[in-house]
């Protein structure tokens, strides 16, 4: 096992943070690492503490460019890199030292396209902890059936996370289906819409609920602050990417079929936080109404679907939810 592994490091302003995020890359047990680090118009000592680390190991590949936000940044990563595998880690953050190592041999050994693994979350106090639990296990994504229950009992109910920085990826799988990250304005829901293209491509994932990457919560960033319409409008607007993805391949019919469950849990991801008098506002509220109602042209078989996946219970949850949303709109 020594695949070329490259570490994509956007970096916007984090002095703060950078040298501990750094000094965990540069420690870890897997050495092959190819670590692009591209400072995305930085005003502050990020650039002159880039420059200290790309002189002390020639592992580190280091380009500065002008401000254009982190996904052009990460995309511009994907281009740079030439390894077997792709990290994108963001620079506040930090993991430990078997982090790499551990996702390769899960990789390798369960013959995966990616390997997942939960996260700890850290806050001001400093103290790492623990929040929402992964649904481990490998999910072999290779018929539409697999897929679709895939994406309807662990992806889109947040079971194996958003994210792009707690996992390994397959780098030939993102360049030849030429899968880049999204620029949305104002910035939510880059990771997701990635995640959801990609395993629209793989044909294995591996989930584990085991943490290894630190977490750490900024106050007033754009997460924190991106909530309601914005949110809602931002997971149609992935509706309609991951449908159109779909639309263009054959393969994925069985999901092109079933799409309209796809759609509630994406809507549900923000509006399970609201009760009904105010999620009909935020349903008000999408741009994009067409799109939103197509999707929800629920039929038999794609109720047979959600059944067979989730069970009697839920399936009729998001059954009569979808039924709310279209009628609330």
């Amino acid at each position: 096992m020594n695949d070329l592994v490259s570490v994509v490091i956007p970096i916007y302003n984090s002095e703060k943070n950078l040298e501990k995020c750094l000094d965990s890359i540069l420690s870890q047990t897997y050495k092959n690492l190819e670590i692009i680090l591209i400072n995305d118009g930085s005003t502050d000592s990020s650039s002159d503490i880039c420059k200290k680390y790309a002189d002390k190991d020639t592992r580190i590949k280091y380009i500065e460019k002008k401000n254009e936000g982190q996904s052009i940044t990460r995309n511009r990563g994907i281009d740079e890199s030439s390894g077997r595998y792709l990290y994108f880690m963001d620079s506040d953050d930090y993991v430990d030292s078997c982090f790499i190592e551990k996702a390769l041999a899960e990789l390798i050994s369960n013959k995966a396209d990616s390997a997942i693994f939960n996260y700890y979350h850290i806050y001001d106090n400093g103290k790492p902890v623990k929040e929402r639990d992964f649904l481990e296990g490998l999910y072999d994504l290779t018929t539409g059936n697999d897929r679709y229950n895939f994406f309807v009992k662990v992806f889109l109910p947040y079971r194996c996370g958003f994210e792009v920085w707690n996992r390994i990826y397959d780098a030939s799988i993102i360049k030849n289906n030429n899968l880049r990250f999204p620029i949305f304005k104002p910035v939510v829901g880059e990771d997701l819409c990635f995640n959801f293209l990609y395993f629209l491509c793989a044909g294995k994932i591996y989930v584990s609920n085991d943490r290894y990457y630190y977490y750490v919560h900024n106050e007033g960033s754009t997460m924190d602050l991106n909530k309601g319409d914005i949110q809602l409008n931002r997971y149609n607007e992935i509706s309609k990417i991951g449908y159109e993805f779909i639309e263009q391949r054959d393969s994925l019919g069985y999901l092109k079929n079933n799409y309209a469950y796809i759609n509630i849990l994406l809507a549900y991801h923000e509006l399970m936080h609201y009760g009904l008098k105010e999620s009909k506002e935020q349903l008000r509220c999408i741009k994009d109404k067409s799109h939103f109602k197509r999707m929800l042209r629920i039929n038999p078989g794609s109720i047979r679907a959600i059944i067979k996946a989730i069970g009697i219970g839920r399936g009729i949850k998001y059954t009569l939810l979808g039924m709310f949303y279209k009628t609330a709109m």
